[in-house]
């Protein structure tokens, strides 16, 4: 087993032993996230992409790579020779070629190679014509050192498609790293989406207990009072009642709590619906660092990043496309000094010292004749060019609409959060004079139970608000990232 499955298997037990034995323990935001990234396979799954796609990022230049080019054969030519003497004469040749091979961005091909071949001609012993002469062995070597040059003229023509080939498959790895990328960040803000949730019910059934417990007391108090005939079973009743509710109402949280937990502990990898008693970090909630993540100096996110590396992959694709249907006419150069003799070392050195120059130009061409195919064909390629265009241009936009949406949410809330915090204490202020009024019999037991109320369903608004901002600045982290 490899040390990062043993490191990873390792920092999953350990995170289960702490979950499931510590009772009662605090856990971060920033200590949940780095479970999250340590045992979290989804999120070492886009890792991996990302780092694999921006590591290819520069696979389209191995294009211009120069490259080891050559070959051995082997002919055994049995044909039947011109003359009748020696039908049975027979031709063996060897080749042997090395060379350097290398495209240039102006989609020019350079070849320089050194070229061997070994020629031998094999006649029988015995003539078939008696008293026939025998002819010569003839057995030689050739010799080329080759420099060819292929320009194209047309198709290709200053590197077209070379370069559209190296931008479409550099684009594309590039695409894959940012599209991954986002995924990962994705994950974290999901993850931390569900620490806001977890916390914010956590909060709630502290509420709810605290409403349990003053409802027993209140159903005391009634009791008491109706037993002692200082007040009628209507109220007993009334505040009987409203402690069963609250005992629903917090039975359904705990219930609801479970859920959220589960999800919580599916990001660290950990099958269960425990968890820690208390998340530190909802109960610190500082506005002016969470405004920080308003005052970007542009809007840039790992998908749009991602969407823009499609958009020049999609141009490329359609250049070369369209490349791939011009008229294809190229300019062939050769230059190869070559030696022919019976010994290597001769021939070689007649051709190094270039005692035989040669020289080949020529052109070949291949163009379509359905030109009204081809005219048809290369308006779709421009089509496919601009619809790219537009498809990065959108997603710009639904971004920068989506930005100025969350910064507008934002405000929204911070001034709801200071709306429910005055309206949480102006709540408690009320409910204790009401309780005070209880005490000296000048007011009502639905009285007193709906200002609780009021008091519990303002904490709950406030964490709810709370909750919501919390959430939304969690996704404004994408942004400029």
């Amino acid at each position: 087993m490899s040390n990062s499955k043993l490191t990873k298997k390792f920092s999953y037990l350990f995170t289960s032993l702490i979950f499931l034995s510590t009772n009662g323990y605090s856990l971060s935001l920033d200590e949940y996230l780095k479970q999250v990234t340590a045992n979290n396979d989804e999120f070492t799954a886009a890792k991996l992409l990302a780092e694999a796609g921006f590591s290819r990022s520069e696979e389209g230049f191995l294009v211009l790579s120069p490259n080891l080019v050559g070959g051995a054969n082997y002919t055994k030519d049995a044909q039947p020779p011109i003359s009748d003497v020696f039908p049975n004469a027979k031709n063996v040749s060897k080749t042997y070629q090395v060379g350097v091979a290398k495209k240039f961005t102006t989609g020019t091909n350079v070849k320089l190679s050194y070229d061997n071949y070994h020629t031998e001609n094999i006649y029988p012993s015995v003539p078939v014509t008696p008293g026939s002469p025998l002819p010569p062995k003839v057995k030689y070597w050739t010799v080329k050192p080759n420099l060819s040059i292929e320009q194209p003229l047309l198709r290709n023509w200053l590197g077209a498609e070379t370069k559209a080939l190296v931008q479409a498959k550099n684009a594309q790895a590039l695409a894959e790293g940012h599209r991954n990328n986002f995924n990962k960040k994705k994950i974290l803000a999901e993850a931390e989406s569900a620490y806001w949730d977890l916390a914010t019910i956590q909060a709630n059934i502290v509420i709810k207990k605290d409403s349990v417990k003053r409802s027993s007391k209140l159903v005391e108090w009634a009791e008491r009072r109706s037993k002692l005939g200082l007040g009628n079973d209507s109220d007993y009743l009334q505040a009987k009642s409203s402690q069963d509710q609250r005992k629903f109402e917090l039975e359904s949280l705990l219930d609801q709590q479970k859920a959220v937990a589960r999800l919580f502990n599916a990001f660290r990898t950990i099958p269960s619906s425990e968890l820690p008693d208390n998340l530190a970090s909802f109960k610190k909630l500082n506005i002016a660092q969470l405004k920080k993540h308003t005052q970007i100096p542009e809007i840039v996110r790992e998908d749009l990043a991602a969407q823009y590396q499609v958009y020049l992959a999609n141009k490329a694709q359609a250049e070369i496309s369209k490349q791939n249907i011009a008229p294809d006419v190229n300019l062939n150069m050769q230059y190869f000094p070559s030696g022919r003799d019976k010994y290597y070392g001769d021939t070689a050195r007649d051709a190094l010292n270039r005692k035989h120059n040669n020289y080949s130009v020529g052109v070949n061409f291949s163009v379509p004749l359905d030109r009204k195919l081809v005219a048809d064909l290369n308006n779709s390629y421009q089509a496919q060019s601009r619809a790219a265009l537009l498809e990065y241009t959108r997603k710009k936009f639904e971004l920068t609409n989506e930005w100025q949406r969350l910064v507008e949410q934002f405000n929204l809330y911070v001034n709801q959060l200071h709306i429910a915090e005055a309206m949480v204490k102006t709540q408690e202020s009320k409910l204790k004079n009401e309780e005070d009024l209880l005490k000296n019999g000048r007011t009502t037991t639905f009285q007193t139970l709906q200002f609780e109320d009021d008091y519990f369903n303002a904490q709950a608004q406030y964490l709810d608000t709370k909750n919501k901002l919390l959430k939304l600045t969690t996704m404004m982290k994408l942004f400029n990232t």
